[in-house]
């Protein structure tokens, strides 16, 4: 399963309220839902939570595989993209393909809270030894914080390094209940423990709540 991350922050000529208001209300109209679309996530941003991220939100859509994304590309993007300039800023956006692996279930789009962390292995560190150490010891001692309800790793799919390193490496989903949540396990020892493992070199972090648009 293809997980495709859109990552876009509003045009600067409208608030974020209008922002995301077009984007939930309007954006999706733009075309016609793809039949090899399985799925279609609205995650908008809480900027109260803070964050390193430039974005204000992420679009996350899921394809079979990647026949089915080129496929749907072909199809409606040209569409969709026309769209985009009426609230989107162009010149500050960012595309991820990755596939998924679940480490626990996230719950329903609904009233969680998600922490989006963008990662970027440190200098030094071979892909393969990223993505295992990632799977196998990051991710345990991340299920150690307190309050995590649902845990995803979005490893970057390894067509995008034929050509070139890609400037991302993954996307780690942490859900929590609540925004107290969030911030009591920002703030804790375990979370300490596991951003201090030596992994990652780069990140962008921000924290969202999940639109479904499309399922």
């Amino acid at each position: 399963m293809i997980h495709y991350h859109y990552f876009i922050t509003h045009k600067p000529s409208i608030s974020l309220d209008d922002f995301y208001r077009y984007w939930r209300e309007k954006h999706p109209l733009a075309a016609p839902r793809h039949e090899l679309t399985r799925r279609y996530i609205q995650s908008h941003r809480l900027h109260a939570l803070g964050g390193s991220a430039l974005y204000d939100g992420v679009a996350e859509v899921w394809w079979d595989n990647q026949e089915a994304m080129v496929e749907v590309g072909r199809a409606s993007g040209r569409q969709f993209r026309a769209d985009e300039p009426n609230f989107i800023d162009m010149t500050r956006v960012e595309s991820l393909a990755t596939t998924d692996t679940v480490i626990k279930e996230q719950p329903a789009p609904g009233n969680a809270v998600k922490g989006i962390f963008i990662v970027k292995r440190r200098v030094g560190l071979t892909l393969p030894s990223f993505r295992r150490q990632w799977r196998e010891v990051h991710a345990p001692a991340v299920m150690k914080v307190p309050g995590v309800r649902g845990y995803l790793q979005s490893l970057t799919l390894d067509a995008a390094y034929t050509w070139a390193e890609p400037r991302w490496d993954g996307v780690a989903h942490l859900w929590f209940d609540d925004e107290a949540a969030v911030q009591n396990a920002m703030t804790s020892p375990e979370m300490k423990v596991a951003a201090q493992d030596g992994l990652v070199g780069a990140s962008a972090i921000f924290f969202a709540r999940e639109n479904l648009i499309w399922s």
